[in-house]
Protein backbone atom coordinates (compact mmCIF):
# COMPACT_ATOMS: atom_id res chain seq x y z
CA UNK A 1 0.00 0.00 0.00
CA UNK A 2 1.35 3.38 -0.65
CA UNK A 3 1.68 6.25 1.92
CA UNK A 4 -0.30 8.95 1.14
CA UNK A 5 2.46 12.32 2.11
CA UNK A 6 0.53 15.33 3.08
CA UNK A 7 1.42 18.38 1.73
CA UNK A 8 3.63 20.36 4.70
CA UNK A 9 2.33 23.91 3.73
CA UNK A 10 -1.49 22.40 4.84
CA UNK A 11 0.27 20.77 7.88
CA UNK A 12 2.42 23.49 8.74
CA UNK A 13 5.34 21.56 9.44
CA UNK A 14 8.81 21.82 8.33
CA UNK A 15 9.73 19.60 5.70
CA UNK A 16 11.98 17.60 8.04
CA UNK A 17 9.53 16.98 10.29
CA UNK A 18 7.36 15.64 7.47
CA UNK A 19 10.18 13.33 5.89
CA UNK A 20 10.53 12.07 9.77
CA UNK A 21 6.89 11.15 10.07
CA UNK A 22 6.39 10.12 6.86
CA UNK A 23 9.19 9.92 3.99
CA UNK A 24 11.89 8.22 6.79
CA UNK A 25 9.74 5.96 8.35
CA UNK A 26 7.98 5.13 5.76
CA UNK A 27 4.23 5.57 7.69
CA UNK A 28 2.79 8.44 9.50
CA UNK A 29 3.58 9.25 12.89
CA UNK A 30 2.24 11.67 15.52
CA UNK A 31 4.19 14.75 16.18
CA UNK A 32 6.45 14.95 18.76
CA UNK A 33 5.52 18.24 20.72
CA UNK A 34 8.73 18.50 22.50
CA UNK A 35 11.45 17.84 19.46
CA UNK A 36 8.95 17.77 16.05
CA UNK A 37 11.20 18.35 13.05
CA UNK A 38 14.51 16.91 15.10
CA UNK A 39 15.42 12.77 15.95
CA UNK A 40 14.59 11.76 19.36
CA UNK A 41 16.91 13.10 22.05
CA UNK A 42 18.46 15.92 19.99
CA UNK A 43 18.05 18.91 21.49
CA UNK A 44 17.39 22.97 19.73
CA UNK A 45 20.72 24.06 18.62
CA UNK A 46 22.06 27.53 20.28
CA UNK A 47 21.48 30.34 18.12
CA UNK A 48 24.80 31.71 17.77
CA UNK A 49 28.70 30.46 18.83
CA UNK A 50 30.47 27.01 17.99
CA UNK A 51 28.33 24.04 17.76
CA UNK A 52 29.35 21.09 19.97
CA UNK A 53 28.87 18.59 16.19
CA UNK A 54 27.40 18.92 13.11
CA UNK A 55 28.17 20.70 9.77
CA UNK A 56 27.88 24.42 9.23
CA UNK A 57 27.79 27.37 11.51
CA UNK A 58 24.87 27.95 13.80
CA UNK A 59 23.91 30.63 12.01
CA UNK A 60 22.85 29.08 8.92
CA UNK A 61 25.20 30.86 6.54
CA UNK A 62 28.92 29.50 5.81
CA UNK A 63 31.54 32.05 6.86
CA UNK A 64 32.52 34.57 5.07
CA UNK A 65 35.63 34.25 3.32
CA UNK A 66 35.83 30.30 3.85
CA UNK A 67 34.45 27.19 2.33
CA UNK A 68 30.71 26.81 2.67
CA UNK A 69 28.66 23.68 3.38
CA UNK A 70 27.30 23.63 -0.07
CA UNK A 71 24.20 25.79 0.74
CA UNK A 72 22.53 26.56 -2.63
CA UNK A 73 19.63 29.35 -2.69
CA UNK A 74 16.74 27.58 -4.29
CA UNK A 75 12.58 27.88 -3.65
CA UNK A 76 12.60 24.86 -0.96
CA UNK A 77 14.89 26.57 1.70
CA UNK A 78 17.91 28.77 2.61
CA UNK A 79 18.86 26.99 5.57
CA UNK A 80 21.88 25.01 6.55
CA UNK A 81 21.51 21.27 8.01
CA UNK A 82 20.44 22.01 11.42
CA UNK A 83 21.84 19.21 14.31
CA UNK A 84 18.86 17.27 15.31
CA UNK A 85 17.38 16.70 11.74
CA UNK A 86 18.27 14.28 9.32
CA UNK A 87 20.50 16.57 6.65
CA UNK A 88 22.05 17.61 9.71
CA UNK A 89 23.20 14.01 11.32
CA UNK A 90 24.30 12.87 7.53
CA UNK A 91 26.07 16.19 7.11
CA UNK A 92 27.97 15.59 10.78
CA UNK A 93 28.42 12.17 9.94
CA UNK A 94 30.68 13.43 6.71
CA UNK A 95 32.15 15.77 8.69
CA UNK A 96 33.32 13.19 10.74
CA UNK A 97 31.54 13.77 13.93
CA UNK A 98 30.15 11.09 16.42
CA UNK A 99 26.66 10.35 16.26
CA UNK A 100 24.70 8.87 18.77
CA UNK A 101 23.57 5.08 18.42
CA UNK A 102 19.99 6.18 18.75
CA UNK A 103 20.57 8.32 15.32
CA UNK A 104 22.80 5.64 13.36
CA UNK A 105 19.95 2.78 14.37
CA UNK A 106 17.59 5.42 13.20
CA UNK A 107 19.33 5.64 9.84
CA UNK A 108 19.61 1.95 9.26
CA UNK A 109 15.96 1.19 9.68
CA UNK A 110 14.67 4.36 7.68
CA UNK A 111 16.73 3.56 4.21
CA UNK A 112 15.26 -0.19 3.58
CA UNK A 113 14.99 0.06 -0.44
CA UNK A 114 12.24 -1.98 -2.44
CA UNK A 115 13.82 -2.74 -6.13
CA UNK A 116 12.77 -5.70 -8.34
CA UNK A 117 16.04 -7.79 -9.23
CA UNK A 118 16.01 -8.74 -12.71
CA UNK A 119 15.21 -12.74 -11.79
CA UNK A 120 11.39 -10.85 -10.56
CA UNK A 121 11.06 -9.43 -13.80
CA UNK A 122 12.00 -12.44 -15.65
CA UNK A 123 9.73 -14.84 -13.77
CA UNK A 124 6.55 -12.66 -13.95
CA UNK A 125 6.99 -12.22 -17.67
CA UNK A 126 6.90 -16.08 -18.11
CA UNK A 127 3.38 -16.83 -16.94
CA UNK A 128 2.57 -15.29 -20.90
CA UNK A 129 2.96 -18.35 -23.37
CA UNK A 130 5.36 -17.83 -26.20
CA UNK A 131 3.49 -17.26 -29.80
CA UNK A 132 4.60 -18.33 -32.58
CA UNK A 133 7.17 -16.40 -34.15
CA UNK A 134 7.07 -13.55 -37.00
CA UNK A 135 6.68 -15.49 -40.70
CA UNK A 136 6.87 -11.77 -42.53
CA UNK A 137 3.36 -11.24 -42.84
CA UNK A 138 1.60 -7.36 -42.89
CA UNK A 139 0.52 -6.67 -39.36
CA UNK A 140 1.15 -5.35 -35.69
CA UNK A 141 2.99 -7.89 -33.40
CA UNK A 142 1.60 -7.37 -29.63
CA UNK A 143 4.42 -6.67 -26.76
CA UNK A 144 4.53 -6.41 -22.92
CA UNK A 145 7.06 -5.10 -21.24
CA UNK A 146 8.05 -4.92 -17.55
CA UNK A 147 10.53 -2.43 -15.92
CA UNK A 148 10.94 -1.97 -12.08
CA UNK A 149 8.65 0.53 -12.13
CA UNK A 150 6.30 0.53 -15.32
CA UNK A 151 4.77 -1.44 -17.24
CA UNK A 152 4.22 -1.28 -20.94
CA UNK A 153 2.02 -2.23 -23.66
CA UNK A 154 2.82 -1.99 -27.09
CA UNK A 155 2.73 -2.76 -30.97
CA UNK A 156 5.08 -2.98 -33.50
CA UNK A 157 5.19 -3.92 -37.34
CA UNK A 158 8.56 -5.92 -38.14
CA UNK A 159 7.06 -5.85 -41.85
CA UNK A 160 7.26 -1.74 -41.73
CA UNK A 161 9.98 -1.77 -39.40
CA UNK A 162 12.13 -3.52 -42.41
CA UNK A 163 11.19 -0.90 -45.17
CA UNK A 164 12.12 1.83 -42.99
CA UNK A 165 15.38 0.28 -42.26
CA UNK A 166 15.61 0.09 -46.02
CA UNK A 167 15.12 3.30 -46.50
CA UNK A 168 17.59 4.36 -44.27
CA UNK A 169 20.20 2.02 -45.37
CA UNK A 170 19.11 3.75 -49.32
CA UNK A 171 19.83 7.78 -47.51
CA UNK A 172 22.90 6.58 -46.06
CA UNK A 173 24.39 4.92 -49.03
CA UNK A 174 23.53 8.13 -51.34
CA UNK A 175 25.01 10.80 -48.26
CA UNK A 176 28.27 8.14 -48.26
CA UNK A 177 28.62 8.51 -52.13
CA UNK A 178 27.52 12.33 -51.78
CA UNK A 179 30.78 12.77 -49.58
CA UNK A 180 33.12 10.44 -51.15
CA UNK A 181 32.63 12.80 -54.75
CA UNK A 182 33.44 15.63 -52.51
CA UNK A 183 36.23 14.30 -51.30
CA UNK A 184 37.48 13.52 -54.97
CA UNK A 185 36.47 17.30 -55.84
CA UNK A 186 38.13 19.10 -53.18
CA UNK A 187 40.26 16.75 -51.04
CA UNK A 188 37.89 17.63 -47.88
CA UNK A 189 34.86 16.15 -46.65
CA UNK A 190 30.98 18.11 -46.52
CA UNK A 191 30.61 20.80 -44.28
CA UNK A 192 28.16 19.46 -41.09
CA UNK A 193 24.95 21.30 -41.65
CA UNK A 194 24.13 24.44 -39.33
CA UNK A 195 21.54 23.55 -36.88
CA UNK A 196 18.26 25.14 -37.57
CA UNK A 197 15.85 24.03 -34.91
CA UNK A 198 15.72 26.40 -31.85
CA UNK A 199 14.23 24.96 -28.40
CA UNK A 200 12.31 27.08 -26.31
CA UNK A 201 11.36 24.97 -23.73
CA UNK A 202 10.53 21.04 -22.08
CA UNK A 203 8.25 19.56 -24.61
CA UNK A 204 5.75 16.80 -23.12
CA UNK A 205 6.94 13.93 -25.20
CA UNK A 206 10.32 14.87 -23.57
CA UNK A 207 8.46 14.54 -20.14
CA UNK A 208 6.89 11.32 -20.92
CA UNK A 209 9.84 9.68 -22.48
CA UNK A 210 11.70 10.74 -18.78
CA UNK A 211 9.09 9.03 -16.87
CA UNK A 212 9.08 5.72 -18.25
CA UNK A 213 12.94 5.80 -18.70
CA UNK A 214 13.80 6.41 -15.11
CA UNK A 215 11.04 4.24 -14.16
CA UNK A 216 13.06 0.81 -16.55
CA UNK A 217 16.37 1.75 -15.33
CA UNK A 218 18.46 -0.58 -13.04
CA UNK A 219 19.22 1.33 -9.59
CA UNK A 220 20.71 -1.88 -7.69
CA UNK A 221 24.39 -1.38 -8.63
CA UNK A 222 24.02 2.75 -7.63
CA UNK A 223 23.19 0.97 -3.76
CA UNK A 224 25.94 -1.72 -3.93
CA UNK A 225 28.64 0.71 -4.91
CA UNK A 226 28.65 1.65 -1.47
CA UNK A 227 26.61 -0.64 0.83
CA UNK A 228 24.97 1.39 3.87
CA UNK A 229 24.70 4.75 2.57
CA UNK A 230 21.86 6.90 2.54
CA UNK A 231 21.07 8.40 -0.85
CA UNK A 232 20.38 12.03 -1.12
CA UNK A 233 19.70 14.54 -3.99
CA UNK A 234 22.30 16.82 -5.30
CA UNK A 235 21.86 20.00 -6.86
CA UNK A 236 24.65 22.47 -8.58
CA UNK A 237 23.57 25.55 -9.58
CA UNK A 238 25.77 28.41 -11.22
CA UNK A 239 27.07 32.00 -10.35
CA UNK A 240 25.74 35.20 -10.67
CA UNK A 241 27.57 35.82 -13.53
CA UNK A 242 26.31 32.81 -15.36
CA UNK A 243 26.55 33.05 -18.96
CA UNK A 244 30.24 33.66 -18.70
CA UNK A 245 31.48 30.24 -17.67
CA UNK A 246 27.81 27.95 -19.25
CA UNK A 247 26.96 30.55 -22.72
CA UNK A 248 25.03 27.28 -24.00
CA UNK A 249 23.92 23.52 -23.50
CA UNK A 250 26.84 21.98 -24.65
CA UNK A 251 29.21 23.82 -22.31
CA UNK A 252 27.08 22.68 -19.86
CA UNK A 253 26.62 18.82 -20.25
CA UNK A 254 30.40 18.89 -20.25
CA UNK A 255 30.92 20.74 -16.96
CA UNK A 256 28.56 17.44 -15.70
CA UNK A 257 30.57 15.13 -17.31
CA UNK A 258 33.51 16.45 -15.95
CA UNK A 259 32.04 16.92 -12.59
CA UNK A 260 31.22 12.85 -12.78
CA UNK A 261 35.06 12.22 -14.15
CA UNK A 262 36.29 14.20 -10.79
CA UNK A 263 33.91 12.00 -8.66
CA UNK A 264 35.49 9.03 -10.26
CA UNK A 265 39.10 10.28 -9.15
CA UNK A 266 37.89 11.33 -5.94
CA UNK A 267 36.24 8.45 -4.49
CA UNK A 268 37.45 5.45 -6.52
CA UNK A 269 33.85 4.70 -8.12
CA UNK A 270 32.00 5.51 -10.75
CA UNK A 271 28.96 8.62 -10.10
CA UNK A 272 25.69 6.19 -11.07
CA UNK A 273 22.88 8.75 -10.98
CA UNK A 274 20.05 10.41 -13.01
CA UNK A 275 19.93 13.61 -13.42
CA UNK A 276 17.63 16.60 -14.54
CA UNK A 277 18.11 20.21 -16.09
CA UNK A 278 16.10 22.96 -15.02
CA UNK A 279 16.45 26.90 -15.26
CA UNK A 280 16.16 29.55 -12.19
CA UNK A 281 14.38 32.80 -12.41
CA UNK A 282 17.28 34.59 -13.63
CA UNK A 283 17.68 31.77 -16.22
CA UNK A 284 20.47 29.97 -14.98
CA UNK A 285 20.47 26.57 -15.41
CA UNK A 286 20.97 23.89 -12.35
CA UNK A 287 21.13 19.78 -12.69
CA UNK A 288 19.27 17.74 -9.96
CA UNK A 289 21.27 14.42 -9.39
CA UNK A 290 19.98 11.41 -7.25
CA UNK A 291 22.74 9.71 -6.37
CA UNK A 292 24.56 8.18 -2.93
CA UNK A 293 27.29 9.87 -1.84
CA UNK A 294 29.41 8.67 0.25
CA UNK A 295 30.31 9.37 3.73
CA UNK A 296 34.34 9.31 3.96
CA UNK A 297 36.82 12.06 3.65
CA UNK A 298 38.73 12.17 0.32
CA UNK A 299 42.79 11.84 -0.04
CA UNK A 300 42.75 15.51 1.51
CA UNK A 301 40.76 15.22 4.19
CA UNK A 302 37.72 16.89 3.02
CA UNK A 303 34.31 15.30 3.91
CA UNK A 304 32.12 15.39 1.19
CA UNK A 305 29.95 18.36 1.24
CA UNK A 306 33.33 20.60 1.42
CA UNK A 307 34.55 18.34 -1.55
CA UNK A 308 31.61 18.91 -3.40
CA UNK A 309 31.34 22.77 -3.19
CA UNK A 310 35.39 23.08 -4.21
CA UNK A 311 35.15 20.48 -6.88
CA UNK A 312 32.06 21.62 -8.97
CA UNK A 313 33.22 25.35 -8.46
CA UNK A 314 36.38 24.23 -9.87
CA UNK A 315 34.71 22.88 -12.65
CA UNK A 316 32.78 26.02 -13.55
CA UNK A 317 35.48 28.00 -12.98
CA UNK A 318 34.65 31.38 -12.76
CA UNK A 319 37.82 33.61 -13.62
CA UNK A 320 36.64 36.52 -11.36
CA UNK A 321 38.04 35.76 -7.72
CA UNK A 322 34.35 37.03 -5.94
CA UNK A 323 32.43 34.78 -7.98
CA UNK A 324 34.42 32.43 -7.45
CA UNK A 325 34.25 32.76 -3.38
CA UNK A 326 30.49 33.26 -3.83
CA UNK A 327 29.92 30.29 -6.03
CA UNK A 328 32.10 28.17 -3.30
CA UNK A 329 29.79 29.28 -0.35
CA UNK A 330 26.05 28.66 -2.16
CA UNK A 331 26.50 26.68 -5.27
CA UNK A 332 25.71 23.13 -4.22
CA UNK A 333 23.05 21.66 -1.90
CA UNK A 334 22.56 18.01 -0.51
CA UNK A 335 18.96 16.93 0.45
CA UNK A 336 18.87 14.07 2.15
CA UNK A 337 15.05 13.97 3.19
CA UNK A 338 13.92 14.01 -0.65
CA UNK A 339 16.64 11.17 -1.31
CA UNK A 340 15.56 8.77 1.52
CA UNK A 341 11.60 8.99 0.48
CA UNK A 342 13.11 7.64 -2.96
CA UNK A 343 12.43 3.64 -1.95
CA UNK A 344 10.75 2.30 -4.78
CA UNK A 345 11.09 3.32 -8.40
CA UNK A 346 7.41 5.11 -8.54
CA UNK A 347 8.54 7.19 -6.06
CA UNK A 348 11.64 8.03 -7.37
CA UNK A 349 10.17 8.84 -10.61
CA UNK A 350 7.12 10.80 -8.98
CA UNK A 351 9.72 13.47 -7.45
CA UNK A 352 11.18 13.84 -10.42
CA UNK A 353 8.10 14.20 -12.27
CA UNK A 354 6.44 16.36 -9.73
CA UNK A 355 9.08 18.55 -10.50
CA UNK A 356 8.06 18.82 -14.11
CA UNK A 357 4.36 19.04 -13.54
CA UNK A 358 4.39 21.71 -10.96
CA UNK A 359 2.42 24.93 -12.13
CA UNK A 360 4.44 26.89 -9.54
CA UNK A 361 7.80 25.48 -10.87
CA UNK A 362 6.60 25.55 -14.61
CA UNK A 363 9.52 28.39 -15.30
CA UNK A 364 12.04 26.04 -14.30
CA UNK A 365 11.55 24.36 -17.89
CA UNK A 366 11.61 27.81 -19.95
CA UNK A 367 14.56 28.06 -21.88
CA UNK A 368 16.23 31.59 -21.22
CA UNK A 369 16.71 33.66 -24.17
CA UNK A 370 20.15 33.53 -24.33
CA UNK A 371 20.30 29.90 -25.13
CA UNK A 372 17.53 30.07 -27.63
CA UNK A 373 19.71 30.82 -30.71
CA UNK A 374 20.21 27.91 -32.87
CA UNK A 375 22.95 25.63 -31.49
CA UNK A 376 22.97 27.09 -28.60
CA UNK A 377 19.85 24.94 -26.54
CA UNK A 378 19.91 22.79 -24.07
CA UNK A 379 20.12 19.72 -25.69
CA UNK A 380 18.78 16.92 -23.29
CA UNK A 381 16.79 18.04 -20.36
CA UNK A 382 17.19 14.71 -18.28
CA UNK A 383 19.46 11.53 -17.99
CA UNK A 384 21.75 9.11 -16.34
CA UNK A 385 25.03 7.91 -15.90
CA UNK A 386 26.48 4.47 -15.51
CA UNK A 387 23.40 2.77 -15.01
CA UNK A 388 21.40 0.48 -17.56
CA UNK A 389 17.90 -0.23 -18.03
CA UNK A 390 16.70 -3.46 -16.96
CA UNK A 391 13.22 -4.50 -18.62
CA UNK A 392 11.51 -7.98 -19.77
CA UNK A 393 9.21 -7.97 -22.61
CA UNK A 394 7.53 -10.76 -24.34
CA UNK A 395 5.32 -11.32 -27.22
CA UNK A 396 1.41 -11.78 -27.02
CA UNK A 397 -1.83 -12.83 -28.49
CA UNK A 398 -3.50 -9.39 -29.63
CA UNK A 399 -6.33 -10.86 -27.06
CA UNK A 400 -4.11 -10.83 -24.11
CA UNK A 401 -2.77 -7.58 -25.06
CA UNK A 402 -5.85 -5.98 -25.40
CA UNK A 403 -7.86 -7.75 -22.52
CA UNK A 404 -4.26 -6.13 -20.57
CA UNK A 405 -4.67 -2.51 -21.83
CA UNK A 406 -8.51 -2.19 -20.81
CA UNK A 407 -7.68 -3.82 -17.27
CA UNK A 408 -4.76 -1.15 -16.97
CA UNK A 409 -6.85 1.30 -18.27
CA UNK A 410 -9.21 0.92 -15.64
CA UNK A 411 -6.96 0.52 -12.68
CA UNK A 412 -5.09 3.64 -13.99
CA UNK A 413 -9.00 5.30 -13.73
CA UNK A 414 -9.69 4.29 -10.31
CA UNK A 415 -6.23 5.85 -8.86
CA UNK A 416 -8.03 9.00 -8.80
CA UNK A 417 -4.73 10.85 -10.36
CA UNK A 418 -5.90 14.67 -11.13
CA UNK A 419 -3.73 17.82 -13.03
CA UNK A 420 -4.03 21.15 -13.25
CA UNK A 421 -5.09 22.62 -16.24
CA UNK A 422 -6.08 26.67 -17.43
CA UNK A 423 -9.25 26.60 -18.79
CA UNK A 424 -11.15 29.56 -20.17
CA UNK A 425 -14.67 30.76 -19.36
CA UNK A 426 -16.74 32.95 -21.53
CA UNK A 427 -20.02 34.91 -19.50
CA UNK A 428 -22.53 34.41 -22.53
CA UNK A 429 -24.08 37.85 -20.79
CA UNK A 430 -21.68 40.05 -21.07
CA UNK A 431 -18.91 38.37 -23.70
CA UNK A 432 -16.03 38.77 -21.11
CA UNK A 433 -13.58 36.11 -20.95
CA UNK A 434 -11.65 34.84 -17.60
CA UNK A 435 -9.30 32.41 -17.06
CA UNK A 436 -9.18 29.59 -14.20
CA UNK A 437 -7.25 26.56 -12.43
CA UNK A 438 -9.13 23.61 -12.17
CA UNK A 439 -8.30 19.96 -11.78
CA UNK A 440 -8.88 17.57 -14.56
CA UNK A 441 -8.97 13.50 -14.29
CA UNK A 442 -5.29 12.07 -16.11
CA UNK A 443 -5.80 9.71 -18.58
CA UNK A 444 -3.32 6.72 -18.97
CA UNK A 445 -3.41 4.09 -21.90
CA UNK A 446 -4.94 6.17 -24.22
CA UNK A 447 -3.11 5.04 -27.27
CA UNK A 448 -5.21 2.86 -29.28
CA UNK A 449 -6.30 -0.85 -28.18
CA UNK A 450 -4.87 -0.15 -24.68
CA UNK A 451 -1.72 1.12 -26.07
CA UNK A 452 0.62 3.04 -23.43
CA UNK A 453 2.31 2.88 -19.71
CA UNK A 454 1.28 2.80 -15.79
CA UNK A 455 4.39 3.51 -13.51
CA UNK A 456 4.05 1.48 -10.66
CA UNK A 457 5.99 0.24 -7.36
CA UNK A 458 6.75 -2.97 -7.88
CA UNK A 459 6.57 -4.10 -11.77
CA UNK A 460 6.84 -7.52 -11.40
CA UNK A 461 4.12 -8.01 -8.43
CA UNK A 462 2.06 -5.78 -10.89
CA UNK A 463 2.23 -7.95 -13.83
CA UNK A 464 1.48 -10.52 -11.69
CA UNK A 465 -1.77 -9.16 -10.78
CA UNK A 466 -2.57 -8.34 -13.89
CA UNK A 467 -1.77 -11.99 -15.51
CA UNK A 468 -4.20 -13.46 -13.22
CA UNK A 469 -6.92 -10.51 -13.96
CA UNK A 470 -6.34 -11.66 -17.67
CA UNK A 471 -6.66 -15.29 -16.63
CA UNK A 472 -10.29 -14.54 -14.71
CA UNK A 473 -11.88 -12.49 -17.27
CA UNK A 474 -13.17 -13.27 -20.35
CA UNK A 475 -12.00 -11.33 -22.94
CA UNK A 476 -12.68 -10.39 -26.83
CA UNK A 477 -10.70 -11.82 -29.68
CA UNK A 478 -10.93 -8.52 -31.22
CA UNK A 479 -12.83 -5.65 -30.14
CA UNK A 480 -15.64 -4.74 -31.94
CA UNK A 481 -17.80 -1.56 -32.80
CA UNK A 482 -19.77 0.01 -30.51
CA UNK A 483 -23.59 -0.96 -31.72
CA UNK A 484 -22.43 -3.38 -33.72
CA UNK A 485 -23.97 -7.11 -32.72
CA UNK A 486 -21.58 -10.14 -32.70
CA UNK A 487 -21.83 -12.00 -36.35
CA UNK A 488 -23.60 -14.92 -35.99
CA UNK A 489 -22.09 -18.47 -37.24
CA UNK A 490 -23.38 -21.12 -39.63
CA UNK A 491 -25.74 -18.84 -41.12
CA UNK A 492 -26.73 -19.71 -44.23
CA UNK A 493 -25.98 -16.33 -46.75
CA UNK A 494 -29.11 -13.95 -47.53
CA UNK A 495 -29.38 -11.72 -50.20
CA UNK A 496 -29.43 -7.63 -49.31
CA UNK A 497 -30.19 -4.83 -51.27
CA UNK A 498 -28.22 -2.08 -51.11
CA UNK A 499 -29.77 1.04 -49.56
CA UNK A 500 -28.47 3.80 -52.49
CA UNK A 501 -29.47 2.50 -55.47
CA UNK A 502 -31.43 -0.60 -55.07
CA UNK A 503 -29.20 -3.20 -56.27
CA UNK A 504 -28.87 -6.61 -55.14
CA UNK A 505 -25.57 -7.08 -53.04
CA UNK A 506 -23.81 -10.24 -51.75
CA UNK A 507 -24.25 -11.75 -48.45
CA UNK A 508 -20.14 -11.18 -48.23
CA UNK A 509 -19.91 -7.80 -48.85
CA UNK A 510 -23.05 -7.36 -46.73
CA UNK A 511 -22.18 -9.07 -43.51
CA UNK A 512 -18.12 -7.41 -43.93
CA UNK A 513 -20.51 -4.11 -43.22
CA UNK A 514 -19.18 -2.13 -46.75
CA UNK A 515 -22.62 -2.20 -48.89
CA UNK A 516 -22.48 1.66 -48.48
CA UNK A 517 -19.22 3.34 -47.93
CA UNK A 518 -17.80 -0.09 -50.30
CA UNK A 519 -20.52 0.16 -53.06
CA UNK A 520 -21.02 3.71 -53.61
CA UNK A 521 -17.48 5.66 -52.65
CA UNK A 522 -18.33 10.01 -53.72
CA UNK A 523 -17.10 10.52 -57.11
CA UNK A 524 -15.30 6.92 -58.14
CA UNK A 525 -14.92 5.03 -61.02
CA UNK A 526 -15.43 1.48 -61.87
CA UNK A 527 -12.28 1.02 -61.50
CA UNK A 528 -11.53 2.95 -58.28
CA UNK A 529 -14.60 0.96 -56.58
CA UNK A 530 -12.53 -2.02 -57.39
CA UNK A 531 -9.55 -1.32 -56.00
CA UNK A 532 -10.93 1.07 -53.47
CA UNK A 533 -12.97 -2.60 -52.11
CA UNK A 534 -9.82 -4.76 -53.35
CA UNK A 535 -7.77 -2.78 -50.29
CA UNK A 536 -9.85 -4.51 -47.50
CA UNK A 537 -11.02 -8.34 -48.68
CA UNK A 538 -8.91 -11.10 -50.08
CA UNK A 539 -8.53 -12.05 -53.70
CA UNK A 540 -11.37 -14.81 -53.21
CA UNK A 541 -13.36 -12.69 -51.84
CA UNK A 542 -13.43 -10.01 -53.88
CA UNK A 543 -13.63 -12.03 -57.20
CA UNK A 544 -17.20 -13.46 -55.92
CA UNK A 545 -18.16 -9.77 -54.65
CA UNK A 546 -17.85 -8.35 -58.29
CA UNK A 547 -19.62 -10.63 -59.63
CA UNK A 548 -22.46 -10.23 -57.43
CA UNK A 549 -22.24 -6.32 -57.03
CA UNK A 550 -21.52 -5.54 -60.68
Amino acid sequence: MTTTVPNDRDTGESRHDLARRVGVFGQQQPPSPVVAGRWPGAERPPTGGTQEWGAGPAAGRPPQGGPGQGLVICAKSVRAPQPGTLDGDLAALHAGARIPDAVAQLLEDAWKPRFPTAEALTSAIAAFDPVEPWDGHEGPRWKIRVGPGAVTVSSTDPARKDRAMEREIERRMKDVDADAAHIERTGEHLPEPDPQRCISEWSRKSRANMVKRFAEVDYRPMFEDAPGCPPAMLTLTYPGDWLTVAPNGKACKKQLRNFAKRFYRAWGRPLRCIWKLEFQDRGAPHFHLFCVPPITKDADGRPFRQWLSETWADVVGHPDAEERRKHIAAGTGIDYAEGMRCQDPRRLVAYFAGHSRAKAKEYQHIVPEEWREPGKGPGRFWGYMNLELMVAEAEVTPDQAIQAGRTVRRWAKAQGTTRQVTVTRTDTSTGQTRRRKVRRPVRRMTGGYGRGYVTVNDGPAFLEQLTRAIELTSTDPLPRKRGRDPEPENVPPVPHTCSVCGDPLAAELARLGRHVGRCHPPRRGVADRQLYLSTSVSTEKFAQVIRFAW
